[in-house]
């Protein structure tokens, strides 16, 4: 994994943008998170580069994308679900992303 993946994955609190509780080493999340982070090594981000999210979802994945581009960078998040865009921004808000 990067340092910059790395560094965005802990830096950003998971529990912070979910309800439920942080995947247990046998649970299927696990399988799903390795396979985002893999996603992330593809997208080969840097720091400074402008991110497009299509599907907001939690606002997890754009709080870490945010973390990763740093502040020279720039993230939009769209969701065809306005009620998640809006709960996303307010939990990014929240986290200070």
């Amino acid at each position: 994994m990067s340092d910059l993946i790395n560094a965005a994955i802990t830096a950003v609190p998971r529990d912070h943008y979910t309800d439920s509780p942080p995947p247990s080493s046998m649970s299927p999340s696990v399988a799903v998170q390795s396979t985002f982070e893999h996603e992330l090594l593809r997208a080969e981000l840097r720091r400074g580069m402008r991110v497009l999210e299509v599907g907001t979802g939690t606002g997890y994945t754009g709080a870490l994308l945010a973390e990763i581009v740093g502040p020279s960078g720039h993230v939009v998040s769209i969701d065809a679900d306005s009620g998640r865009t809006e709960r996303a921004g307010r939990r990014t808000r929240h986290g200070m992303y």
